[in-house]
């Protein structure tokens, strides 16, 4: 078994999650990758190159395989666990947004989302 990936920078992580969950139903729809770009700004704010930054993760995620990225959720949920919950609720918040955003919820996006409020609530003290 290889070694799951870890953000050293939390805001890493969030990026990865803001891709997972636009691609929780197997197609990342336009608005949502739109919608993400727009949540790099407040994300990375010295980034200028945000749709750079955002192909480069999308490639990683895209490379991995689901069991991979099974992993890497569990790890850096755990290697993060010291986060605030205010910024775990926020991020839980972006992530609705996202699977809103192309204005359907299907049952993949509903457990991907409700799979996520999980890890993040067994992380929170």
């Amino acid at each position: 078994m290889s070694q799951a990936k870890i953000f050293e920078e939390f805001k890493d992580f969030v990026l990865f999650l803001y891709i997972y969950m636009a691609d929780a139903d197997g197609n990342i729809d336009i608005s949502e990758i739109e919608l993400i770009l727009e949540k790099l700004k407040k994300l990375y704010p010295d980034e200028l190159e945000h749709n750079i930054l955002f192909e480069k993760a999308m490639a990683e995620f895209l490379d991995m395989k689901k069991s991979q990225v099974e992993e890497v959720l569990v790890s850096n949920f755990e290697y993060h666990s010291d986060e605030s919950f205010t910024k775990k609720y926020k991020i839980f918040s972006d992530l609705y947004e996202i699977i809103h955003a192309d204005g359907v919820v299907d049952e993949r996006e509903s457990k991907s989302i409700a799979k996520l409020k999980a890890m993040i609530e067994r992380n929170i003290d």
